[in-house]
């Protein structure tokens, strides 16, 4: 199995776990996508941060369907009140840290070869767009399906295509 593969494995094992124990959220279905895809659908909200494993530097994205994101939200901010001002920041934080928990987890069962595992701050992409895949790009994803909706987990290279918005640098 190639590194990328792992690294998906890792995560996808960890979405699972996290739902489970943190949510009480069972994973129906997993479909891993490892031939490289030509289109990533970003929805709102998607998240993304930059990972290093072993030298290979991947942008590792994730993106809710909007019945997951409020299903994860509802349960995480269970007692807690705030204002209806408050809900789309309340729910953007609540993506970039279900992508911090699952990614910091993960690295215990990913290849490091002794290295340090390397993870930038979350980043997020407001914007519903599609990446189109051109140039070098690779991407690679897994659909976690869920009682309650989905999560698509992407992997994408290289990352000196992209800058801060997933927008390709030299169009």
């Amino acid at each position: 199995m190639n590194i990328n593969n792992q690294i998906m494995t890792a995560i996808v094992k960890w979405v699972a776990i996290i739902f489970k124990e943190n949510i009480m959220l069972e994973v129906i279905n997993t479909i891993f996508y490892f031939e490289s895809l030509e289109i990533i659908d970003l929805k709102y909200p998607s998240v993304f941060l930059i990972l290093t494993v072993s030298n290979k530097q991947l942008i590792i994205l994730f993106t809710f369907d909007n019945s997951l994101i409020q299903h994860l939200h509802l349960a995480l901010t269970e007692g807690i009140e705030y204002s209806e001002e408050e809900l789309q920041n309340i729910t953007e934080a609540v993506a970039a840290d279900m992508l911090n928990i699952i990614i910091g987890n993960a690295t215990a069962d990913m290849p490091n070869n002794g290295n340090l595992i390397k993870i930038t701050p979350p980043q997020l992409i407001k914007n519903k767009k599609q990446l189109l895949r051109k140039q070098q790009a690779q991407f690679f994803a897994a659909e976690v399906i869920t009682s309650v909706g989905r999560l698509w987990v992407s992997s994408i290279e290289p990352i000196e295509l992209f800058n801060e918005n997933l927008d390709y640098i030299n169009n």
